[in-house]
């Protein structure tokens, strides 16, 4: 799988040195070193909100989850994983955490895609909330807040969180970063544009388009539950 991976990472670069583009070969994962012992610092929260929904600790991996520039929308490529809402509640989310890093090109966040997705057969379906271009409220090391300017509301069911980073510099990309741990579904990817070469243009497995995770993607959604 990693030699498949690599050479799926070099017939992106290829494609995108085609078009006269200068640019660092686009990564598609990063693992931690078991000899690095660093634990992250969780984006500052922005309000005192409750902790709905949280999934965090200390990463292992990280996976692409990026918005390209508009001359690149074959590389766009996003992850979801999943949540749920307990029976008998309704959450009001106004404010998400999402916990990753930049690839190794470096660059710096502009801001973020959010999309909700109600639960179709075990994958993302029905959009019930979006939001493009959104701006980050807080960043540190590329974990960050966002705070939702209208909450989303949600009864008790079986849902999907997309984050998809998008940057300020073309040609770098933002990781969503998996720690030790699953709850519900394992964590999906697509690649539409099939820009990365990884044969998931829908909704797929990461362990099937890149390869095994440590966990859940790390994310917290902040609100009230009623």
């Amino acid at each position: 799988m990693k030699n498949l991976v690599q050479l799926r990472v070099l017939t992106a670069a290829a494609c995108l040195a085609a078009t006269g583009a200068t640019m660092a070969a686009p990564e598609l994962m990063q693992t931690r070193s078991a000899a690095d012992q660093r634990i992250e610092t969780p984006a500052p929260s922005l309000t005192a909100k409750e902790v709905l929904y949280g999934h965090t600790g200390n990463w292992l991996a990280g996976v692409v989850s990026t918005d390209w520039d508009s001359d690149y929308d074959e590389m766009d490529i996003r992850i979801a994983d999943d949540f749920t809402v307990p029976e008998g509640a309704t959450w009001k989310i106004s404010e998400v955490h999402a916990y990753g890093g930049m690839g190794s090109a470096g660059g710096e966040l502009a801001s973020a895609n959010l999309t909700f997705f109600k639960d179709q057969n075990g994958m993302p379906g029905k959009v019930v909330a979006e939001l493009l271009a959104a701006p980050i409220a807080k960043n540190v090391d590329g974990n960050f807040a966002v705070k939702l300017s209208t909450p989303v509301k949600l009864k008790a069911g079986h849902y999907w969180l997309s984050v998809q980073g998008k940057t300020k510099e073309v040609g770098t990309v933002w990781m969503w970063n998996a720690s030790k741990g699953f709850s519900g579904s394992r964590a999906v990817i697509q690649n539409p544009g099939d820009g990365y070469g990884i044969g998931c243009p829908n909704w797929t497995p990461i362990k099937d388009c890149v390869g095994p995770m440590p966990g859940d993607q790390m994310f917290e959604l902040l609100g009230v539950s009623k």
